[in-house]
């Protein structure tokens, strides 16, 4: 398969990154559990339905849903190793997640791979980039 990288795209906006990553769960007590095992305790409560972890140098934040859980959803954390990613991987298995065997890719850039799917249906994609011989 062929990939194709246009000069400048997504350059319209000066977006500097995404940020605020925020999951909707109809099993939300069951979502605090899960977030809490792998993250350790919440970092920001607002009353009984506003959860949120620092992630680097955004937010995770889990809300209740009244309609059922997460679908087609996806987000990526960046970590600073490969053997962080690693970590962080085994927490969300450990944890009631599922995921495939970490692995060397390339996605937009060369990256150490380590995709995981929390227990409500949120694709969770922990990555490390990688740099080659070329690079």
């Amino acid at each position: 398969m062929e990939t194709t990288i246009l000069p400048n795209s997504g350059a319209r906006f000066g977006i500097v990154g995404v940020n605020y990553v925020d999951i909707y769960v109809k099993d939300y007590r069951a979502a605090l559990d899960y977030y809490t095992e792998v993250f350790g305790p919440a970092e920001y409560i607002e009353g009984d339905d506003t959860h949120g972890w620092r992630l680097g140098r955004t937010w995770l934040t889990v809300f209740p849903a009244a309609d059922g859980n997460p679908r087609n959803v996806c987000f990526s954390i960046e970590m600073t190793s490969t053997l962080e990613a690693d970590k962080l991987h085994q927490a969300f298995i450990k944890a009631g997640g599922k995921g495939e065997a970490p692995r060397e890719t390339r996605m937009y850039e060369n990256m150490y791979y380590c995709p995981v799917e929390d227990p409500f249906g949120s694709r969770i994609l922990v990555y490390c980039p990688v740099r080659t011989k070329q690079e």
